[in-house]
């Protein structure tokens, strides 16, 4: 099989990526990179399984399935963009196509919120800063933010998602809603934060993280993004 994702330079989008070359697929990414970044798919595109195709999604994807076809691929488009209504023409609309769709919307904030290695500051400001402030060994001050529990999904378990949906592809256009992990009132997620092993701060070196194979509990997850962000201020 294979695949063309939107918006695969991204945050959920290069991850997905991750996730189907370690399949096996071929796997054409096509974003352009207004908040997606190469660097996100350095590693898939080592394995010469990756073909990159700069361009709006909505222009560039048909060009990708054009050249798919003329190799004799049957192809499956994914998107990850966030909240994103995209309406691909062309030959897009005779193979399956599975989006990526939250029950709210851009503008009233996207939940639940979607956190793991790679991830934006923009997509929730707070998480990034108390993960920043965790790994620095300084309580983020919560005064004045609403008590609120905040709904989590860690990226990982999405694309986990999105894959059994491209595999299985039995119905024409599916659409995959991120499943909530856990709910935690800021206090609560600082709180958890600030329980992961000292060791973990002190990581430098980058380390590739592996698809995952099985949905991943909070504790891993929590530290693996800590790893992350303490690779980033290495």
């Amino acid at each position: 099989m294979t695949a063309i994702v939107l918006g695969g330079a991204g945050f959920i989008g290069s991850r997905l990526v991750d996730h189907l070359v370690a399949r096996g697929m071929h796997v054409a990414v096509v974003d352009d990179l207004s908040t997606g970044s190469l660097v996100n798919l350095d590693y898939a595109l080592s394995t010469g399984r990756v073909t990159f195709v700069f361009g709006d999604a909505e222009r560039a994807s048909d060009a990708a399935l054009r050249a798919l076809r003329e190799q004799g691929r049957t192809p499956v488009v994914l998107f990850s963009l966030h909240g994103a209504d995209l309406r691909v023409t062309g030959p897009a609309l005779e193979i399956p196509a599975i989006s990526l769709r939250w029950p709210g919307s851009p503008d009233s904030g996207l939940s639940p919120v979607v956190f793991g290695p790679r991830m934006p500051a923009r997509s929730a400001p707070l998480v990034w800063q108390l993960f920043t402030d965790a790994l620095a060994g300084e309580p983020t001050p919560l005064d004045g933010v609403p008590p609120h529990a905040i709904e989590m999904a860690y990226v990982e378990n999405v694309v986990l998602d999105m894959v059994a949906a491209a595999q299985r592809a039995t119905e024409p256009n599916p659409a995959v809603v991120p499943r909530v992990d856990v709910r935690l009132k800021p206090h609560e997620l600082r709180e958890a934060l600030g329980c992961i092993p000292r060791e973990t701060r002190s990581v430098r070196r980058h380390v590739r993280q592996r698809p995952a194979q099985a949905p991943v509990a909070l504790d891993d997850a929590l530290r693996a993004t800590c790893r992350w962000f303490a690779t980033r201020a290495g």
